[in-house]
């Protein structure tokens, strides 16, 4: 007497079938290809959540934690900024409506303390309307040197909020991305 092959399915979670040995090689025919089918969506998915995860990292990954090499040693090029009168400048980026420029509003205000108490310009650019822009940095008490629309991109300045350090020269000297945290922040303060 030939041993009896029993293959369990499930399907819907029932139990579906009890199948002989004759019957097996079809049924493992049609898994093989449902397998295949199971593979490639489940190698899609894992995919599809490394490329998420990745680009999740590259945006909200804390500032401190990324390089600070962000068009560093970049001349930029501006006809509403004169960087020559100053050793230094710091370039604050935003937008209207970004919620990491306004939860970075405490720390700005204390930038901008820092910076006014040490001579340091303190220039604020949006690509908003300077009007806007103005009432929303007033909305959040931050004071600046100086308010500029420009076209952030045309800077290369892709991300918000985006702190610029700028040499006489208009070369990036320092650069920090996003929401900073607090250790941050005083590596900031101490920079300038």
């Amino acid at each position: 007497m030939e041993p009896v092959w029993h293959l369990y399915c499930f399907l819907d979670n029932r139990l579906f079938a009890v199948l002989d040995k004759s019957e097996t090689s079809t049924i493992l025919v049609l898994f093989s290809m449902l397998n295949a089918r199971l593979i490639n969506f489940l190698l899609l998915i894992t995919c599809l959540t490394t490329l998420c995860l990745s680009a999740y990292q590259t945006l909200y990954t804390p500032a401190s934690a990324r390089p600070h090499t962000f068009l560093q040693g970049q001349a930029l090029s501006s006809n509403e900024i004169d960087w020559s009168h100053q050793t230094k400048t710091l370039l604050l980026a935003f937008q209207v409506g970004c919620p990491y420029c306004s939860a970075s509003a405490p720390f700005y205000r204390r930038l901008w303390d820092v910076t006014h108490r040490k001579g340091i310009p303190l220039i604020a650019v949006s690509p908003q309307p300077v009007g806007r822009s103005g009432r929303y940095l007033k909305e959040f008490g931050v004071n600046t040197s100086s308010l500029k629309q420009l076209d952030l991109a045309g800077f290369g300045i892709l991300n918000t909020p985006t702190l610029l350090l700028v040499d006489t020269h208009g070369v990036v000297v320092q650069s920090w991305i996003g929401q900073l945290d607090p250790a941050t922040e005083e590596d900031v303060l101490k920079t300038l």
